[in-house]
């Protein structure tokens, strides 16, 4: 372990099997740039926490000259807090960032031809697409849903965004504090869907406890992008309306709008006739 003291400040850094030079070098850069109460490297990465007499500018400059810093050979992420330990940024030194969280295009099932990407097409318009939801899911405590839109017009649209939702409550109401938050390694991409043709964006979060708040989501409002008018829709599982445990404060991971996914149901089966309800007892 190697322990640098400073005046009023201190560097660790504690090898787990020998040193790595460039990281030792890391955290010296950071004890000469003065305002660091503490810079550390562990498992989690670089860790720096401003010091009280920090000057305004600390928290941009650090993040400019950490995306600036030449990157090591592995990823390593870097997390910088307030004096009082409040988390101000989070990133990746050099902004080399581990290979999951790089977007690239979504993989598509083996038996799904992919639609051609530079096709001609508008943007879609009011009136183009038709929304539907499909089934809840879940395993290992994660669940999952998909919104599917179809092309309904006489010709082909595009899309090149995430579905806007928002979650409502049994009284009408929008669910407080939820984070839509897009799926890091999906590549944000133009779909030009054929007329009657059907594209899908997936949810993505974890079990929430209704038993400490039972106040559930009953109803999402969803529009296909910013602008459009949004249309109210009842989740249901197996033809029967049903409840998700998305409440207050819930962070769900969301897919842009793709021509298919890999695991998923095929978008168009969404859209057709279904078998009767079988009544519960």
């Amino acid at each position: 372990p190697t322990d640098l003291a400073l005046a009023y400040r201190s560097v660790r850094y504690s090898p787990a099997n020998r040193t790595d030079i460039p990281e030792l070098q890391l955290l010296i850069e950071a004890a000469k740039r003065g305002f660091f109460e503490s810079a550390s490297i562990d498992h989690s990465g670089l860790n720096l926490v401003l010091g009280n007499e920090a000057p305004a500018e600390a928290e941009k400059e650090t993040r400019l000259w950490l995306e600036r810093h030449g990157p090591f050979g592995e990823p390593m992420p870097y997390k910088l807090a307030s004096p009082r330990y409040e988390v101000l940024a989070e990133g990746w030194v050099g902004n080399k960032k581990p290979q999951w969280l790089i977007p690239k295009p979504v993989v598509l099932p083996d038996k799904v031809k992919s639609w051609p990407a530079n096709q001609p097409a508008p943007l879609c318009a009011e009136g183009d697409l038709e929304i539907a939801l499909g089934a809840p899911d879940a395993a290992a405590g994660s669940r999952y849903m998909a919104v599917y839109a179809k092309n309904i017009s006489a010709r082909s649209c595009a899309l090149q965004s995430y579905p806007q939702i928002d979650f409502l409550n049994e009284a009408g109401d929008a669910q407080p504090d939820i984070e839509l938050q897009p799926e890091p390694d999906i590549l944000l991409e133009r779909v030009a869907i054929p007329s009657g043709e059907a594209v899908i964006s997936t949810l993505d979060w974890n079990a929430m406890s209704t038993s400490q708040d039972p106040d559930e989501t009953v109803a999402l409002v969803i529009a296909a992008a910013k602008g459009m008018k949004p249309v109210q829709l009842a989740p249901q599982y197996d033809g029967q309306p049903t409840s998700l445990d998305i409440l207050d404060g819930a962070q769900i991971a969301q897919s842009p709008w793709v021509q298919a996914r890999d695991g998923w149901a095929i978008p168009g089966d969404a859209f057709k006739p279904q078998p009767p309800a079988t009544p519960r007892p």
